[in-house]
């Protein structure tokens, strides 16, 4: 996912970062039963030493650990949003999708203008093909953060996922436009395209297209090549989608095109 910004973040490859299934209305009736008091300094003392020590164990990569000083956080402090977030960062870095859900659910309850939070409970929502509940949770997170790069490439990628690829477009188009490299660097979270339409040379082509209509020759040509590795093939629609007009007179098109 992952960083509390990106959290289950979407890849090219196959499936992002960026987690519960289906929060039971006993659970839900009783967290919204009891607004738990403020606690006293020594429990906040108490919850700060943990918070540090899972924020290490999941710099160096111990999920198991920092699972376990998190659920010890969460106890100190139910309230606690943050604690939450992570707490289901660390469970999707498991692949334990549900509690993962679970938890960033909790951090909603709690927090709710918490847009990295809901960034991550639409991933895990596109990791499980959930793409219609993930569209609502990224577009509360947009609603929060409107350049949120993580939530745009997510609502991009997840439209796409159910064939909505002109809806899709403007949101990719702006998280290109604020992060041209996010697509290299980011979380696990991000979700990537799972579409009987759109697979990986589909999705590379996309991507390449989309760079082209902003002009920005290094990357279009760095998903080209994506494309020609995934087993990309129907070249001539470069030479007819008007998409790759900004980089039709760069000599590296015809170049490409001639191999």
């Amino acid at each position: 996912m992952r960083n509390h910004q990106r959290g289950h973040t979407l890849k090219n490859s196959s499936a992002i970062a960026g987690l519960l299934f289906g929060f039971t209305a006993l659970l839900l009736a009783s967290a919204c039963a009891t607004q738990p008091p403020a606690p006293p300094p020594a429990a906040r003392a108490n919850f700060d030493v943990v918070m540090r020590e899972a924020t290490v164990a999941m710099s160096r990569g111990d999920y198991d650990a920092a699972v376990k000083h998190l659920s010890q956080a969460v106890a100190l402090r139910p309230d606690a949003a943050r604690a939450h977030n992570y707490l289901g960062m660390a469970y999707e870095q498991r692949n334990q999708h549900d509690l993962a859900k679970r938890s960033f659910e909790m951090a909603v309850y709690f927090d709710s203008s918490f847009a990295a939070a809901y960034n991550n409970l639409g991933s895990v929502c596109s990791l499980t093909g959930d793409y219609q509940q993930a569209t609502a949770h990224f577009d509360r997170a947009l609603t929060l953060a409107p350049e949120m790069v993580a939530a745009l490439y997510n609502m991009g990628n997840a439209l796409l996922a159910l064939g909505r690829l002109e809806d899709a477009t403007p949101y990719l188009l702006k998280a290109l436009t604020l992060d041209p490299d996010f697509l290299d660097s980011s979380s696990t979270l991000v979700a990537n395209v799972r579409s009987d339409q759109l697979g990986g040379p589909e999705a590379s082509f996309l991507y390449a297209k989309l760079f082209a209509s902003l002009g920005n020759v290094e990357k279009t040509f760095q998903y080209l090549q994506r494309a020609r590795a995934a087993g990309f093939t129907d070249w001539q629609r470069i030479v007819d989608d008007r998409g790759f007009d900004a980089v039709r007179q760069d000599p590296r098109l015809a170049e490409f095109l001639a191999h």
